[in-house]
């Protein structure tokens, strides 16, 4: 099997980080721009969005539950669709579960220390020794033809409900 690159691996994190940020912004910025018309802060008041809108909160889980997922489509991000990678089980060989790539994603969270893991194995990083993953080249053979909608909306539903709980527990809500 052919070793993917340390420039592959971290060009394929760092699209993967800028494009999964842009689309949190044009997914975010409508609800933003609404909550500011409809609730303008008066100067000098120290201002809560979150606690003000439910709109702003839920809108916030949405995206930041996508960013989470963002390898769930057969195991390919933008990134990884750009440079021809793909996150497969490293059992079976096939593309990964959208609830493998939540779990090797929620250690985006420690993003710098994936960074070292992925300089140290450009094939596992820290989330995929979790979720028992690895990043191999594109293989059209194993590429399924269509998306499993059920484990990708449940992948989504338990990052999003799960944020909620966490903030809800935490009292940022």
């Amino acid at each position: 099997m052919k070793q993917i690159s340390i420039k592959e691996r971290l060009v394929s994190m760092t699209i993967d980080h800028v494009a999964m940020t842009g689309l949190m912004m044009v997914l975010f910025l409508p609800a933003s721009v609404y909550f500011h018309i409809t609730h303008p802060a008066i100067i000098g008041q120290k201002y809560y969005p979150v606690e003000d809108s439910p709109l702003l909160f839920y809108a916030g889980t949405f995206v930041i539950s996508l960013y989470f997922n963002k390898d769930s489509v057969f195991g390919r991000s933008i990134g990884k669709r750009i440079l021809g990678l793909q996150v497969i089980d490293i059992r079976s060989g096939k593309p990964a579960t959208p609830i493998q790539c939540l779990i090797r994603n929620l250690t985006i969270l420690i993003w710098p220390v994936e960074v070292i893991f992925a300089i140290a194995n450009t094939r596992r990083r820290l989330g995929d020794f979790i979720a028992r993953t690895q990043l191999v080249y594109f293989d059209k053979a194993l590429h399924q033809s269509a998306v499993r909608w059920f484990p990708l909306a449940l992948s989504l539903a338990v990052t999003f409900f799960g944020i909620i709980l966490m903030t809800n527990y935490f009292g940022y809500t």
